[in-house]
C-alpha cells in the first residue's frame, strides 16, 4: 500500500482498489504457485522494498517482474538491484528463458535500475486503460540449464 501511495502512476493498480482488500485477498496473492514475492527488509525489520515474479499466463518460458518498489529512504542503495536479482534467480529456477516487465514512460530511475541488470526495451508499448499512461516493455534473456 505504501508503494501505491508513494508512486501511484508506476503501477497498474490503485490504492483505492487495493485498500478494500481483506486478508484472504492478500493471502491468495502470496499463495500462488506460479509467483513469488521478495521483500527487502532493513536490520530493524522495516520493509524498504518488494518485487514479485510471476510466470506468464500463456507461455511458461516467460516470467514477469511485477510490483517492483523501493522505499524512498532506501533508493540509491542496492535494494532495487538485490530485489531484481532475486526475481531473476527465481525465474531461472522456474526454467524461464525470458524475464519481462513494464515501465511507465518517464520513470527514468526504474528504467535505469533495470538497464543496469541487463534489461532492454523490446519496442512493445501499451496505453494503460485506467489513466492513459504509456508503458513500455523491457526484457532480459535468462540463463537456462542448456546455457
Amino acid at each position: 500500500m505504501r508503494a501505491l501511495l508513494d508512486s501511484p502512476t508506476a503501477y497498474g493498480s490503485t490504492y483505492d482498489r487495493e485498500i478494500v482488500f481483506v486478508e484472504v485477498d492478500w493471502q491468495n496473492r502470496l499463495d500462488r504457485h506460479d509467483a513469488a514475492t521478495f521483500v527487502g527488509v532493513q536490520d530493524d525489520e522495516t520493509v524498504v522494498g518488494l518485487a514479485t515474479g510471476a510466470i506468464d499466463d500463456d507461455i511458461s518460458e516467460i516470467a514477469w517482474l511485477l510490483s517492483m518498489w523501493v522505499d524512498p529512504i532506501a533508493r540509491g542503495n542496492d535494494v532495487a538491484s538485490l530485489l531484481i536479482a532475486e526475481v531473476i534467480a527465481w525465474s531461472e529456477l522456474q526454467n524461464c528463458t525470458t524475464l519481462r516487465l513494464q515501465v511507465t514512460d518517464g520513470n527514468t530511475s526504474a528504467e535505469r535500475a533495470y538497464s543496469k541488470r541487463g534489461f532492454q526495451r523490446t519496442g512493445v508499448t501499451e496505453i494503460r486503460d485506467r489513466d492513459q499512461m504509456l508503458e513500455f516493455e523491457m526484457e532480459l534473456a535468462l540463463r537456462t540449464k542448456g546455457n
